[in-house]
């Protein structure tokens, strides 16, 4: 396998443009509940997060990687990548918010800017993966 193979190029130019799409989701939503109520970060991630995931399965799968497999096998395993990054980037939002201090926004920036890169690779070696 080429490492940046001419397939991989489109790849990554979609997954910019649906990925971009949820990230930018994301971030209106969080930013948005912010702005309008006074629920604390952490849950304000998590039902933005929440609400993104079905959007990203349906165009991670059906532009970026134009996946043929069943659902019976990438829903489970994009669930599991999801539940990882989830975990990971309350983590790493965590603790940009509550140790060091940094306004709210910032913490929303470190998830968008962190999720996306490390799910395209999960993505493009787990979970989207058709059988030759």
């Amino acid at each position: 396998m080429q490492l940046f193979s001419h397939s991989l190029i489109h790849k990554l130019i979609r997954f910019g443009i649906s990925g971009g799409t949820t990230t930018l989701l994301y971030g209106l939503l969080s930013w948005s509940m912010l702005a309008a109520t006074s629920l604390p970060f952490l849950i304000v991630h998590t039902i933005s997060y929440a609400l993104c995931i079905p959007v990203s399965y349906l165009l991670q799968r059906n532009f970026t990687f134009q996946h043929k497999g069943t659902h019976k096998v990438s829903i489970p395993r994009f669930a599991t990548l999801n539940l990882i990054a989830f975990l990971v980037s309350t983590f790493a939002a965590g603790i940009a918010s509550f140790v060091f201090g940094t306004p709210d926004w910032i913490a929303v920036l470190i998830v968008m800017i962190t999720v996306p890169i490390a799910s395209f690779i999960a993505m493009w070696l787990w979970v989207f993966v058709d059988k030759k």
